[in-house]
């Protein structure tokens, strides 16, 4: 009896300590980074004339989160570079005279922040490979890959 009432006693402080710390674990905030592919697709109202493009989150961890989510403030979720007031307009933006756009609306059209923040990217660590491979032609020295810069790298043919 005295057994049995012993492992009633230990099983309900277990039951206890784990539910305690099932409370905990949602009261705290924890961030969710994904780890694999992400699939990124134009906006439902677009007709896409190329493929989704899948990117693979975790080659680019050496980064900082900032560099690509950049008006992220370190605690709330972060978006969707999609969503409201960051790069959430679906059209080419024109001004008035259907000429030069405002470079802060150009920055804000879906298309044109994935080119400029990826392909500008890729060809920045291009032309420092190219330096490095130059000045280290002897050494053998290792660099970093420098991602796709062009559209079918991107962009597979369906």
């Amino acid at each position: 009896m005295h057994k049995c009432y012993l492992l009633v006693v230990g099983v309900a402080i277990l039951a206890i300590f784990s539910l305690s710390q099932v409370i905990a674990g949602e009261s705290e905030e924890s961030m969710c980074i994904p780890m694999g592919d992400i699939v990124i697709e134009p906006p439902d109202q677009i007709e896409s004339k190329r493929a989704a493009v899948t990117f693979p989150h975790a080659t680019h961890f050496s980064y900082t989160c900032n560099t690509c989510h950049h008006k992220w403030d370190k605690e709330a979720p972060v978006l969707s570079c999609m969503a409201a007031n960051c790069h959430d307009i679906v059209a080419i933006p024109k001004n008035v005279e259907g000429t030069k756009t405002d470079p802060e609306l150009s920055s804000r059209y879906y298309k044109t922040a994935y080119h400029s923040a990826c392909i500008g990217c890729h060809k920045t660590i291009k032309q420092q490979n190219k330096a490095i491979e130059n000045a280290y032609r002897s050494t053998g020295a290792s660099i970093q890959s420098s991602g796709p810069t062009a559209c079918s790298e991107c962009h597979p043919k369906e």
